[in-house]
């Protein structure tokens, strides 16, 4: 999981991102953007440590 300062941004950026589809986007786009945040609301209920390594890790 990403350190918090960046999950944050992270997060600012999709949940931005989420409403300019939702303004001019395709239903389909708009579904894909919930489903990323669907996605960061679990790993922010996963919380810091769960011992998982990510994809970013080497």
């Amino acid at each position: 999981m990403p350190k918090p300062a960046q999950f944050e941004v992270m997060l600012d950026a999709c949940l931005a991102a989420y409403e300019l589809i939702k303004e001019s986007g395709t239903p389909e786009a708009e579904a894909l953007m919930r489903l990323v945040l669907f996605q960061i609301g679990l790993e922010l209920a996963r919380g810091p440590a769960t011992g998982r390594t990510t994809h970013n890790d080497n």
